[in-house]
């Protein structure tokens, strides 16, 4: 029975891929292929972005997206806005980051919030930044962590 309710979780996990890979499909046109001389443009999406470091996707994301700016990528980086005190966008070591509006949502008599990244509204609004963005910047590349 575990192992029937994981491959459902899992297929549930596919199908929600598989349309957001579909619609960003829908995105790419030869008008979006770089053309000579111009930078290649990447999209990264994650869910923590520096100063909110939790683990080695936030490190290899920085230095991967940092390196790619070296070589001359245009890179944009989507990531939720938790502090609202920083600026939009930001642009460190030349990417730039796109942080956009979460929920956060909690309970009546919580101490802390609800888990904001199980929230459907939570997922909408990231691919509504990433597809912005992709548009905004005719990215070519859209590179997810932790999904």
């Amino acid at each position: 029975m575990v192992g029937s309710a994981q491959r459902r979780g899992r297929a549930t996990s596919s199908v929600l891929v598989g349309s957001f890979v579909a619609a960003l499909e829908g995105l790419w046109s030869h008008e979006l292929l770089p053309r000579a001389g111009e930078p290649m443009r990447i999209v990264f999406a994650i869910e923590f972005f520096f100063p909110w470091q939790r683990g080695g996707a936030e490190v290899s994301t920085f230095e991967l997206a940092r390196g790619l700016v070296q070589h001359g990528a245009t890179v944009s980086i989507v990531t939720p806005r938790l502090n609202g005190a920083l600026p939009l966008p930001e642009l460190p070591d030349g990417m730039r980051v796109v942080r956009f509006e979460v929920p956060v949502f909690k309970p009546r008599g919580a101490e802390t919030p609800f888990y904001m990244f199980n929230h459907p509204l939570f997922f909408a609004r990231f691919e509504r930044a990433i597809r912005s963005e992709v548009l905004s910047v005719r990215a070519r590349i859209v590179h997810a962590q932790n999904y």
